[in-house]
């Protein structure tokens, strides 16, 4: 993910001093906090009371970190420092703060109202999710602030108090609650609920205590917008610390973190501002500007807030942890509190443009570097199976079902003119574009591949280069790339992707003219989420019946096997048999038995006698539309009929190519048998 990243954020935190911390310049894009203009200063510590004498002075503290952070906007910035607020809850000198105030610093101080020597505290537990965090002042014996028992209604008056723009003076701000109950999924927590209040707040109030007349803690205060200010409610907040005071992290794998999302690319993720020394995020090997993509296979930060990262933190408990992320424009994936740390993904494909960039000596031109897409959409097939980011020029857009392999597949094409794709494919390959169909468990993605990819036109217009299967901790695929297309410097980038924790597989086919286009291609793969696909519709065309008034031609020039219909008893043997081969050929030349029968025929057949007995043989058998070019420059023409044919648990695929040049006709046959059981 490039820093080009747009940061979508509905509220600005307001946890640092706008001197240096990350934390606020990371975020504060939405510019709705408003000017802090009934801010009470005290002039001494007796002024800062609350309640019955509560002296906020020895409770509220300021905070400041150090450490390295990174944000999207500006990149790393080592050895910074961030200010808070936090208030002490123990005499022994626990205090709560937020999260973000303090995650991944590398050494954490706090200060009393007007203090100028330092007290050092250490992070005891936080919770990332719910931005909060416990930390333990040296010493003991201090003052300390109570929770409040009583239900909050709206209209309560409260005081804010805190160090905004990190003042080493003690503020206090009035208002009224004005909400009780508002949406917590923000860009870097996913909160329950929030209060949200007029008390004017400020960068560095982030972790101060809201309270009631009482002077006791009706909320932790975390953002401020135009819409509001906004603060943990204590009934959320209190059972959290609890937790954290005993030492316990919740919800948390030691990250701060923010999620970001580019309305233009369609990038989304959550980017990590700083790692916890010591975490599981540190252990996997997680670094500060790292962007999270995925967690349990699922894409998060889409909808520009934590909500789903947190989800899926909060169902894997202490449990393992699959993650994915970008780093410098590369994909890396891993488990948190799994074995091992990240490691590469989706290499092979990085390295077909590298081959496209500097082809082989096989090949005779490099594509253009073609301009680089900007933006990018997610489009969604028919059935909601799969998804993908596509570039947002490629507006014409096919989503039915397609007929592949004895059944209707969920299917997705896009490109500028998905007609115009069609026709490129297989003869001037100089339309951009993707065309993907979605393949069930049931079916072998290796064997689909072979008989789909063997099949395709550019198998034979294109020099094909090598065929590659890998897995990595991600994917299971098989990846090859045709190039000097028809010659031309077009590129067909095919893959089948199977993600390991997912219950299918697609196939996938870019067409490529230029080097932005495949690069396209890598973000497509890296972008396509799969559901389940519904179950297959069978079509007529797999009963392996003619259609009953079609006649029995024996004895024909054109149809030596006098057949019709196909037998019962399939075997490649007997299709091959049973559709035959075009009129006067001779005997085999060749013959390669592996899983696929292949036959070679030379043939005094003419160019009209072959395209007729496949149109008629197709017709018959009910095979696929027959594929034909006539008349190249060189004299040579290309037929081809395919057949898929449902035999039982099997799915038996004809393939027949005839190639004629200039007083020369070659057939080839090949027949492959697909198991369509796991």
């Amino acid at each position: 993910m490039k820093r080009s990243l747009v940061l979508i954020v509905t509220m600005t935190l307001i946890g640092a001093a706008c001197s240096g911390s990350t934390n606020d310049a990371a975020i504060n894009t939405s510019g709705g906090v408003s000017a802090v203009d009934s801010v009470v200063v005290a002039e001494d510590a007796g002024e800062l009371s609350v309640g019955a004498g509560t002296d906020l002075s020895q409770t509220v503290v300021r905070v400041v970190t150090t450490g390295t952070f990174e944000s999207p906007d500006f990149g790393q910035l080592d050895s910074v420092a961030g200010s808070g607020s936090a208030f002490v809850i123990d005499p022994s000198g626990f205090a709560v703060t937020n999260n973000h105030v303090v995650a991944g610093a590398a050494s954490v101080e706090v200060f009393f109202d007007g203090v100028d020597e330092p007290i050092a505290a250490t992070v005891v537990a936080r919770s990332e999710c719910s931005d909060l965090a416990v930390i333990d002042l040296a010493g003991d014996g201090y003052s300390t602030l109570a929770w409040s028992d009583d239900d909050v209604s709206a209209g309560l008056g409260i005081r804010a108090a805190g160090y905004p723009q990190g003042d080493p003076g003690l503020t206090l701000t009035g208002g009224i609650v004005a909400r009780v109950e508002n949406d917590g999924s923000t860009p870097w927590a996913s909160i329950a609920s929030l209060l949200r209040h007029d008390a004017e707040l400020a960068p560095g109030n982030s972790g101060g205590p809201i309270l009631d007349d009482r002077g006791d803690v009706v909320g932790v205060n975390v953002a401020a917008s135009d819409s509001g200010r906004f603060a943990i409610p204590a009934s959320v907040a209190a059972p959290i610390v609890e937790t954290l005071g005993a030492g316990v992290d919740v919800d948390s794998i030691g990250l701060n973190a923010v999620a970001v999302l580019d309305d233009k690319t369609n990038e989304s993720g959550v980017w990590v501002v700083s790692v916890e020394a010591g975490s599981p995020a540190a252990a996997v090997g997680i670094q500060p500007g790292d962007v999270i993509t995925r967690m349990k296979g699922v894409r998060v930060g889409r909808d520009a807030t934590l909500a789903d990262y947190c989800a899926i933190v909060r169902s894997a408990g202490e449990g393992e942890l699959p993650i994915e992320i970008t780093r410098d424009g590369n994909f890396f994936a891993g488990a948190v509190r799994g074995v091992g740390g990240l490691s590469p993904v989706l290499a092979v494909a990085d390295e077909a443009i590298d081959i496209a960039t500097t082809p082989p000596p096989v090949v005779a031109e490099a594509p253009p570097a073609g301009t680089p897409y900007t933006e990018f959409v997610n489009v969604t097939d028919d059935t909601g199976t799969i998804s993908f980011d596509v570039p947002a020029d490629w507006v014409d857009r096919r989503t039915a079902p397609v007929f592949l392999g004895g059944a209707d597949r969920p299917a997705l094409s896009a490109s500028i003119d998905v007609d115009a794709l069609d026709a490129a494919a297989g003869t001037t390959y100089d339309q951009a574009g993707v065309a993907a169909v979605v393949f069930s468990a049931d079916v072998d993605l290796e064997d689909a591949f072979d008989v789909i990819i063997d099949n395709a036109p550019w198998m034979y217009d294109c020099t094909p280069l090598e065929r590659e299967r890998f897995s990595d901790s991600v994917f299971d695929s098989i990846m090859q790339p045709f190039m000097d297309c028809a010659g031309t410097p077009s590129t067909v980038f095919s893959i089948a992707m199977g993600r390991i924790d997912e219950p299918g597989w697609v196939l996938i086919n870019v067409f490529a003219p230029t080097v932005a286009d495949l690069e396209a291609a890598v973000r497509i793969a890296s972008t396509y989420t799969f559901e389940s696909p519904p179950p297959l519709t069978p079509s007529a065309q797999d009963t392996n019946e003619a259609p009953a008034e079609t006649e029995t031609e024996t004895d024909s020039a054109d149809n030596p096997d006098g057949l019709d219909v196909l037998p019962e008893a399939l075997t490649t043997d007997a299709v091959i048999e049973a559709i035959g081969v075009p009129p006067l050929a001779g005997s085999p030349t060749t013959m390669r038995a592996t899983d696929m029968v292949i036959l070679n025929y030379p043939t005094t057949a003419t160019s009209a006698d072959v395209k007729a007995w496949i149109a008629e043989r197709s017709a018959v058998v009910g095979c696929e539309d027959p594929f034909t070019t006539d008349g190249d420059d060189d004299g040579s023409s290309y037929y081809a009929l395919f057949c898929d044919i449902v035999n039982g648990d099997s799915l038996i695929n004809y393939a027949l190519r005839v190639y004629t040049s200039p007083g020369n006709t070659e057939v080839e046959v090949s027949v492959i048998e697909v198991d369509l059981q796991p």
